[in-house]
C-alpha cells in the first residue's frame, strides 16, 4: 500500500490542464525504474514467469476511477448507453439484424418511468426508476451488479476458507454460443477433478473486446470455498499453482500432453529464458490467491456484467455478443452454493430506508411517474418532487 500512495499523483496535480498526460508518463518512467532495480537484485536472472505480479501500482485508468464523482459514473453509464442506441440503430437500419428494433424500444424506455412508494406521512415518498434490464444497458448492469453483490455477501458466512480463481483460455476471432458452452463445460470438468480441495463456491463468465486485434478473451473468475489452505511457501505454492495451470491446459486444448507429462511439462516452465512462443502454446494464465477483501472478490465476480459497456460503440461487436451470449448462463453457482437463486424475485421496494426514520417500514405503491418528477436527495435516493401529487394521468 505503501507503494501504491508513493506512486499516486495528488487530485489537484489531476485538475491542472494538461498535468494528466504527464501524471501517466510519470507512472510509466518510475515503473520502468523499479523493474530495473528488481533486474539488478542479487540472485536475479529468473526468467519471466507467468507467477509473478509485474505491475506495482494501480493503472492510470483504476487512479482516474477512484476521482470519479457519483454523478460523474451516472453521467457515463448514460453516455454509453447512447452510444449503445447509435449501434443498435446502425445494426437496424442497415439490416444486419432487423430484430434490433426491439433492444432499440427497450432502451428508449428505460428509466423514464419511476415507481412512487409511500411510507408514512412524514416521510418523503421515494422513486425506483424501471429499468429495461437489457444485456449490454450499462444503467441495468449497474443496478443488476450491485443487486448480485448484495446477495453473494449474504453466502460468505458459509465460506471457512475463501479463494479467488481466475482461468483464462486463448483469444477467439469469433463469438458463438459453443464459445460460451465449451469453456462452461471445461470449467465443470476442472472443478469435478479438484473436488477434494473446492467445496462449493460460484463462477462467472467475463467477456472482453481486443479492439487493435479484434478479438475476443473470453475467462472464468471463481469465487471457491477450499477444504485447505495451499501451501505457504513460495516453490511449493508455484508448484501447486502450475498443477492447476497443467490440468486446465489439458482440458482446454493441450491434447498432446498427457497427465504422465506433468514433471516433463514442469521442468520446462522452470527453464530460464522460456520462448513466448512456447508458453502462448504450451501455458494457461491460471491466478489464485486468498480473499482478503471481501467485497473486493464480489466485485471481481461480478463485473462481468459491467465489462460489456467496453465495446458498446462498436457496432459488430455488439452484435456478435448478442448473437453469441443470447440464452447463456454467464453465472453458476456449485457445489455448497448449489441452488442459491442470484435472480430470485424481490420487492421493487426492498431496500428503500424511510427519511422519517421509521423502524419498520411498510412502503404501499401509489403509481407511476414520469422522470421529470423525481429529484435526487443528498444521501442518493430519489424522490418524488414537492408538488406532485398524484401519477401522470391519474
Amino acid at each position: 500500500m505503501a507503494m501504491v500512495e508513493r506512486l499516486l499523483p495528488s487530485r489537484s496535480c489531476a485538475q491542472r490542464p494538461g498535468t494528466r498526460a504527464r501524471s501517466l508518463a510519470r507512472l510509466r518512467r518510475e515503473r520502468a525504474g523499479a523493474s530495473c532495480l528488481a533486474a539488478q537484485r542479487p540472485g536475479g536472472g529468473e526468467a519471466a514467469s507467468l507467477d509473478v505480479v509485474k505491475h506495482l501500482a494501480i493503472s492510470y485508468a483504476d487512479w482516474l476511477k477512484i476521482l470519479e464523482t457519483p454523478e460523474e459514473r451516472q453521467r457515463l453509464k448514460c453516455f454509453n448507453q447512447a452510444r449503445l442506441m447509435a449501434s443498435l440503430h446502425t445494426i437496424w437500419r442497415e439490416g444486419i439484424n432487423a430484430d434490433r428494433a426491439r433492444d432499440i424500444k427497450r432502451l428508449a424506455a428505460c428509466h423514464t418511468e419511476w415507481l412512487g412508494f409511500r411510507c408514512c406521512d412524514a416521510g418523503r415518498v421515494l422513486a425506483v426508476p424501471i429499468g429495461c434490464n437489457h444485456k449490454l444497458c450499462p444503467v441495468c448492469a449497474a443496478h443488476r451488479a450491485e443487486k448480485y453483490r448484495a446477495r453473494v455477501s449474504q453466502l460468505f458466512d458459509r465460506l471457512d476458507n475463501p479463494w479467488f480463481l481466475t482461468l483464462t483460455v486463448p483469444n477467439v476471432r469469433r463469438l458463438s454460443k459453443r464459445t460460451f458452452s465449451r469453456i462452461r463445460c471445461q470449467t465443470r470438468k476442472f472443478l469435478k477433478l479438484y473436488e477434494a480441495w473446492v467445496r462449493g463456491g460460484v463462477y462467472s463468465l467475463e467477456t472482453t473486446w481486443n479492439r487493435k486485434e479484434q478479438t475476443w478473451h473470453v475467462h472464468v473468475h471463481v469465487l471457491l470455498d477450499a477444504a485447505f489452505s495451499p501451501p505457504s511457501r513460495r516453490t511449493e505454492f508455484i508448484q501447486f499453482k502450475r498443477a492447476l495451470e497443467f490440468t486446465w491446459l489439458r482440458l482446454t486444448g493441450g491434447r498432446q500432453w498427457a497427465a504422465s507429462d506433468w514433471e516433463y511439462w514442469y521442468e520446462q516452465t522452470c527453464q530460464p529464458g522460456l520462448a513466448k512462443a512456447w508458453n502462448r502454446v504450451n501455458r494457461r494464465v491460471v491466478d489464485v490467491r486468498p480473499v482478503r477483501d471481501r467485497k473486493g472478490a464480489a466485485f471481481e465476480v461480478f463485473k462481468y456484467i459491467t465489462k460489456v459497456s467496453n465495446f458498446v460503440d462498436d457496432t459488430i461487436a455488439v452484435e456478435e455478443f448478442l448473437r453469441g451470449s443470447r440464452g447463456v448462463r454467464m453465472l453458476q453457482t456449485f457445489g455448497t452454493w448449489y441452488g442459491f437463486k442470484f435472480d430470485a424475485p424481490e420487492a421493487a421496494s426492498a431496500g428503500l430506508k424511510c427519511t422519517a426514520g421509521c423502524a419498520v417500514s411498510h412502503w404501499h405503491n401509489i403509481g407511476r411517474f414520469f422522470r421529470e418528477c423525481i429529484e435526487t436527495l443528498p444521501g442518493g435516493a430519489f424522490a418524488l418532487r414537492h408538488g406532485v401529487v398524484k401519477p401522470p394521468g391519474g
